[in-house]
């Protein structure tokens, strides 16, 4: 019972993760699914699924670090939905771009500045279509207490 109430306390919270975990998974698979067919230097076992997944699960733990900084700051529901989408922007072109190094530049030769450029190309579109995708879902979900 105690579960279940600390659940229902937190659902919008719990349903915000859910939302952050999805659209992650979507948004590297999709920026990075070209390099899917390549092998990991960081695990040489690993398929590109177990990377993403990992990948997923540390953005949902860094975005739920931003939020418990947001809880202790008094922000209002716009700035912290601004904090919260620039925060994930930034989580997630950072872990594109280590995608793109654990399987593209470890076997090669790339400057940073080519590694920023192929990164920012890569993932420009699904970071935006994600991004929007967060923020209307995230309206949704305050505006209705879901």
């Amino acid at each position: 019972m105690l579960i279940l109430n600390l659940i229902l306390k937190n659902s919008n919270r719990i349903i915000k993760l859910v939302v952050v975990f999805l659209l992650s998974f979507l948004q590297f698979y999709w920026s990075e699914s070209k390099y899917s067919v390549t092998l990991s230097s960081a695990c040489l076992e690993c398929s590109f699924i177990e990377d993403l997944l990992l990948f997923t699960i540390i953005t949902i733990l860094l975005f739920s670090i931003v939020n418990l900084i947001l809880k202790r700051l008094k922000f209002t529901l716009l700035q912290k939905n601004i904090i919260q989408i620039i925060s994930l922007i930034v989580i997630w072109f950072w872990l594109n771009s280590q995608i793109f190094i654990e399987r593209v530049v470890s076997w090669s030769t790339y400057t940073s500045i080519e590694i920023l450029f192929h990164t920012l190309n890569d993932a420009i579109l699904p970071i935006i279509f994600c991004s929007i995708s967060f923020l209307f879902i995230n309206y949704m979900i305050d505006k209705f207490r879901i």
